[in-house]
């Protein structure tokens, strides 16, 4: 039996012979089928998506440089703290605002912590409020609302007996001697170093009188038996004492107080006590 080689007589080939595939076949006839526009088409597109990639590329290196430019300059002397503003207070105010402010010579304005910087500054018994802020490139402003003297009490430190606070009961200061125009708050605790507190209710309730009637209080005090009292003083008050009965309703006890002493000085009488607990029912006691 005679067999027969069908490889050399042009049968098909194996198609597990690799080698003997013509790629280059394969690609003519693609070239033959393919529109050459859709070709073209198609290039452009692999080139515009190589392009977007690139632009990515550029794009986060040049976000990272001015990321790095950035923190270098607001971390150098170029946008530091050079001067402090502050406002709203006298020399030896500012001196102790600066001071208790804490901020470096160059310290970076950008990571400045002004919130910080406000607390701060706000433990100056002088200051009740602080508001801070920067302008670049190199200022800090503090702008500060001072506390308000409203009486003085008395300070068991025999060389300062004096201390001045204000309507919350904060000791402002402490001096030798009683500051000219603020009555004697009685009642409310001996006051320790600037800073401290005392009692504050009687205190708000004196910065709430009008000033018509507070300029005329000498003395604050709390009496067991009477309660709460204003003691007149100046060029023959029409009564010498203001008996309030609690630290409820001041307006309107005081407003009855002012009615009820204009009528007296009208009338050229004085009196010794003048009652208001009930401010519709106002009474006076001991003609003077």
């Amino acid at each position: 039996m005679t067999t027969t080689d069908t490889t050399d007589q042009g049968g098909p080939p194996d198609l597990f012979d690799i080698d003997e595939v013509d790629h280059g076949d394969e690609l003519d006839v693609f070239d033959d089928v393919v529109d050459p526009r859709l070709r073209a088409r198609w290039v452009e597109a692999r080139r515009a998506e190589g392009r977007r990639r690139l632009y990515v590329v550029c794009g986060i290196a040049g976000a990272l440089a001015l990321g790095v430019i950035a923190y270098v300059i607001a971390n150098s002397s170029l946008l530091g703290a050079g001067t402090i503003e502050v406002h709203s207070t006298d020399p030896a105010g500012a001196a102790a605002v600066r001071c208790a402010a804490h901020i470096a010579d160059g310290e970076p304005l950008l990571f400045l912590d002004t919130g910080a910087v406000a607390k701060r500054v706000e433990r100056v018994p002088t200051v009740a409020h602080a508001d801070v802020s920067t302008e670049l490139p190199s200022t800090v402003v503090i702008r500060v609302t001072p506390r308000v003297p409203v009486a003085w009490v008395p300070n068991p430190n025999p060389a300062t007996p004096v201390a001045v606070v204000d309507r919350d009961g904060r000791v402002i200061s402490v001096t030798a001697a009683p500051p000219a125009g603020l009555p004697r708050m009685a009642g409310v605790g001996l006051a320790g170093r600037p800073g401290t507190r005392v009692e504050r209710a009687p205190l708000r309730a004196l910065a709430s009188l009008p000033p018509a009637l507070r300029s005329q209080v000498v003395r604050f005090e709390a009496r067991a038996a009477d309660g709460p009292v204003l003691v007149l003083g100046g060029p023959a008050p029409v009564a010498t004492e203001i008996h309030l009965g609690s630290l409820e309703g001041m307006r309107a006890k005081a407003t009855a107080a002012l009615a009820v002493m204009d009528t007296l000085r009208a009338q050229g009488t004085r009196v010794r006590i003048l009652g208001v607990q009930v401010p519709d029912a106002p009474f006076t006691k001991g003609a003077l």
